[in-house]
């Protein structure tokens, strides 16, 4: 799949696009911890309806450059 886009942003939305088109997922019984700090901070549906709006953009052909500059870097 030759790894991820050297993308400031959504890198991962970018990757997912490419392994559709290379056929069906798997689901692995697996926990994943991943952080909730921006989830905190802004609220969960705040978080969640930013999250679902850049990347609607993101897939409508924004580009990612410009995405990164309205998502807050929290850290």
């Amino acid at each position: 799949m030759d790894g991820f886009a050297p993308l400031p942003f959504l890198e991962d939305v970018e990757f997912l696009k490419r392994l559709k088109k290379r056929g069906k997922f798997a689901t692995f019984p697996a926990a994943v911890k991943t952080s909730a700090r921006r989830f905190v901070r802004g609220g969960f549906l705040r978080q969640q309806l930013t999250n679902v709006f850049l990347v609607a953009l993101f897939e409508m052909g924004v580009a990612a450059e410009r995405l990164a500059r309205v998502y807050p870097h929290v850290r």
